[in-house]
């Protein structure tokens, strides 16, 4: 009996602990959010402008698309490059045009009447990579369908007293075992490939 005196004290304690937590927390005003990259690899680059979006229970959590915006891109010799709209807020790079290393590119967005401009950006380049090893590390947890996992590896000579940054970009490629899925009636059925296939994931 006192066992369970004890146990009924506890629930009890613990119960008046717990108090309730609103941050109240508002979206407020909306901000431009740009997303790209710019290389010297061949293109196309595609850009992707968004409104930013509140943080809380009453707003979508999704950022918004930003349609009838213009994007271009201003290279340290004046030439100007004009990325192509979609309507859904996607921007794609004309044919042909890539980075240059050592050159130097501005970013303008026009918007609602307003324009932006980023900093000069300098397109770095990059140094040659020395080694490239990977390493297999067991998943062990329980009730994981994933048995382990490949982490890549790769040695650079970074050049000193410069400020780098770098991005690491992969693409997996998936054997399948089949190449066509078909319903027949109440069954479905798979059909082998004829010759190797891949599936890319990046």
């Amino acid at each position: 009996m006192r066992n369970t005196c004890l146990g009924i004290s506890l629930m009890l304690l613990l119960g008046t602990c717990v108090d309730p937590y609103d941050p109240k927390l508002v979206g407020g005003e909306k901000y431009l959010v740009f997303e790209g990259t710019l290389t010297d690899t061949p293109g196309p680059y595609r850009f992707a402008l968004t409104l930013s979006a509140g943080y809380n229970s009453t707003e979508s959590v999704y950022d918004e698309r930003v349609q009838d915006a213009k994007i271009w891109v201003t290279d340290s010799e004046g030439t100007r490059t004009d990325f192509v709209d979609d309507g859904k807020g996607n921007f794609e790079s004309p044919a042909g045009f890539r980075g240059r290393i050592e050159g130097e590119y501005t970013l303008g967005i026009t918007y609602k009447g307003q324009s932006y401009y980023s900093e000069p950006e300098r397109l770095m380049p990059v140094p040659s990579i020395d080694t490239v090893y990977t390493s297999f590390r067991r998943v062990t947890q329980q009730g994981n369908s994933v048995n382990g996992q490949f982490q890549v590896f790769l040695d650079v000579n970074d050049p000193a007293n410069t400020e780098n940054y770098y991005q690491w970009d992969w693409i997996h490629f998936d054997k399948p075992e089949y190449c066509v899925l078909y319903r027949q009636e109440a069954a479905t059925y798979w059909k082998r490939c004829c010759t190797d296939c891949w599936n890319i994931k990046t």
